[in-house]
């Protein structure tokens, strides 16, 4: 499966050389951690000029000193066969562009970051942000992020960013992707059959995806608007999750308040253009619906 992690520069670079070494060293373990067979690993740094092997960990020492200096022959392969995704934007499809434009995105409670566009990047591309545990702020597998949107409004809920500070941030993320089942992510909320069977046949990496957003929506009580939410036109009060596939196009998930505090989740898509696929899956969601309800 492919790995998406987004180097968060607002953690570099190490106040000196050694403390940058140990640092980067545990973060990297961390990234390994995620390591399967056959898995891919793109690395994205949003830069203007230069590559990955540019970044400075410390002054005056990169990531390419890193790997012929200061790492062992496995580990610099494994550097050396990661996808340097920079500049990021030159990667990114117009929609996720688009999408990254939606909103500015900040950590809250902490001053203005000058590299903050890389949590719009991550959470586009639902990926790992890669930090320098440099400050307590970064100690954590979660990082929280608030946004404001285009017209300088601030959206009054917060929403997570799986972080790799360390080894140990590595080897819980790897836990919890491989809890895919979801049934298992839901709780007491309602799943189709239909959707189970979708689900199923989809990619690793879509699955991935879309067990990180139906977690964060479990945990927002499915609350909420853009970028996570939006409501579908009609009386069926048909609601949606949103979210940017792997391979392209985005993937839908439609759902419907049950009762009380339980959400039926129906049917789910990947469309390709705006209106793609909605005719069709509104029909599904409310036959799904139906048989829930006999």
């Amino acid at each position: 499966m492919d790995q998406i992690i987004c180097i968060n520069t607002n953690s570099f670079p190490a106040p000196e050389r050694d403390a940058g070494i140990e640092l980067f060293s545990d973060s990297i373990q961390g990234v390994l951690e995620l390591h399967s067979e056959k898995d891919r690993f793109f690395f994205y740094l949003d830069c203007n000029e230069g590559s990955l092997y540019d970044l400075e960990i410390a002054n005056g020492y990169s990531f390419g000193d890193f790997i012929e200096q200061d790492s062992d022959p496995d580990l610099a392969l494994f550097l050396y066969e990661i996808e340097d995704k920079s500049p990021a934007l030159d990667s990114l499809s117009e929609e996720q562009i688009e999408e990254m434009a939606q909103y500015n995105f900040y950590v809250p409670h902490h001053p203005a970051d000058s590299q903050a566009d890389v949590y719009g990047l991550a959470w586009t591309l639902s990926g790992y942000l890669f930090t320098l545990n440099t400050a307590e702020r970064w100690c954590q597998p979660e990082i929280e992020i608030c946004r404001v949107d285009e017209k300088g409004r601030y959206v009054e809920e917060s929403l997570y960013l799986k972080n790799i500070a360390s080894v140990e941030h590595g080897k819980l993320h790897y836990e919890n992707q491989n809890k895919l089942e979801l049934t298992g992510l839901l709780g007491e909320h309602i799943v189709s059959e239909h959707l189970t069977a979708w689900y199923a046949q989809q990619t690793i990496e879509n699955q991935i995806r879309m067990a990180q957003k139906i977690d964060l929506a479990c945990r927002r009580n499915f609350n909420g608007g853009r970028p996570l939410f939006d409501s579908l036109h009609g009386d069926g009060g048909y609601r949606e999750i949103r979210l940017s596939a792997h391979s392209g196009g985005a993937i839908r998930i439609i759902f419907k308040h049950h009762k009380d505090n339980i959400q039926a989740l129906l049917c789910g898509f990947i469309k390709k253009s705006n209106d793609e696929g909605y005719e069709q899956a509104i029909a599904v969601a409310e036959r799904e619906y139906q048989r829930l309800l006999n």
